[in-house]
């Protein structure tokens, strides 16, 4: 594993989230009580040394799309994706394989946004769920 991904490893075990805001890395703290700095900024120090790295890996790309749908996300309000819409969602997903392999970040950049754009735009709320949104589960 690489210094950049266990820095964000550890940092999300004390109860950060690391996040990519257009160009910049965001970093914030989501737990109870007050986080050591002692422990923090060698973690920090790591990420602003490894910026460029992270801000160009398709994989942490991915990840953060995949998190920002899952933190937008509400249980049970996934609707069903008509079938131009389906095929419009394949088309991206295998952009989004072209891009990761032929490393186009830019491209992988326009994918992740329109797929994440997608389903976030296709939550409607789905009966057999609604009894169940009140049961305190995060979404």
């Amino acid at each position: 594993m690489n210094p950049w991904l266990d820095a964000i490893d550890k940092l999300r075990l004390l109860g950060y989230s690391v996040n990519l805001d257009g160009g910049k890395l965001r970093y914030t703290y989501q737990d109870k009580g007050n986080p050591s700095q002692k422990e923090i900024t060698p973690l920090l120090e790591v990420l602003k040394a490894h910026k460029a790295e992270i801000l160009k890996d398709p994989c942490f790309l991915i990840e953060q799309t995949i998190q920002a749908i899952n933190e937008h996300w509400k249980l049970g309000t996934f609707g069903r994706l008509s079938p131009e819409v389906w095929e419009r969602v394949k088309t991206i997903e295998r952009e989004i394989d072209r891009s990761t392999l032929a490393k186009d970040i830019d491209g992988l950049r326009k994918a992740l946004e329109e797929y994440k754009g997608i389903f976030l735009a296709n939550q409607q709320p789905s009966p057999q769920f609604q009894g169940e949104l009140h049961l305190g589960v995060k979404g």
